[in-house]
């Protein structure tokens, strides 16, 4: 199993009126996939934040995997990242 940290984000305005994503919540999970580890760090964080849905109170997620327990990149290559898209 492959260990997973999945960051929530949130598009906020700043103090200047600018829009910001800030981060929402951090989900590790253990996994066999990539997919799999988005799918449990969805769950997780619908629990831990008493939602039905994460995108209830998130507007995208970015899922990337750990090489060393201390690891938590802030840009990391081949980073899943699901967008909430409205029309």
């Amino acid at each position: 199993m492959t260990k997973y940290i999945a960051r929530f984000m949130k598009n906020v305005l700043g103090e200047n009126g600018h829009e910001v994503e800030i981060c929402q919540r951090v989900v590790k999970v253990e996994a066999s996939t990539k997919n799999q580890a988005c799918e449990m760090a969805k769950l997780s964080f619908c629990q831990l934040e008493n939602v039905s849905e994460w995108w209830l109170h998130a507007d995208s997620f970015i899922v990337s995997a750990v090489r060393n327990p201390g690891d938590a990149p802030r840009n990391p290559a081949g980073a899943v990242s699901k967008t909430l898209v409205t029309s």
